[in-house]
């Protein structure tokens, strides 16, 4: 049996709306997902930030939301932030800032860079700026 050019094109069309369709289904399960996760920023827990395993679970991400989002970090000192946080390693990465923290990989479709909480001191010690970024 021979396919008209008019199935052809049918076939095509219903094949492109059924593929877009798709990509919209799985685009919107992910941003529900990233949503949800920010809405439910976790309550922080140094004893779980500090466990090297929270890197890899994504826990730090979910932790780092909710101290952005309450404005945790704000005019603490340098030394508040070590013990709240723990010593950062020295930055690989974003040089320009005092304290860096690696929260894990970074919430997109494909994630193939990290987050970080970068964290800025003013010329008293204290905390001026803060936020996520990624390398």
């Amino acid at each position: 049996m021979t396919t008209t050019p008019k199935r052809r094109w049918i076939w095509l069309g219903l094949s492109t709306a059924i593929l877009i369709a798709s990509a919209f289904a799985i685009a919107g399960v992910w941003d529900f997902y990233c949503e949800r996760s920010r809405q439910q920023a976790e309550i922080f827990d140094g004893e779980l930030w500090r466990d090297p395993k929270s890197i890899k679970e994504g826990v730090r991400l979910a932790m780092a939301d909710g101290l952005i989002a309450r404005g945790e970090l704000r005019g603490l000192t340098r030394s508040a932030v070590v013990e709240l946080l723990g010593e950062p390693p020295p930055p690989e990465y974003f040089r320009d800032w005092d304290m860096v923290y690696r929260l894990g990989m970074e919430r997109s479709y494909v994630s193939i860079d990290s987050e970080w909480l970068v964290i800025q001191l003013g010329p008293d010690g204290r905390v001026i700026d803060y936020r996520l970024e990624r390398d």
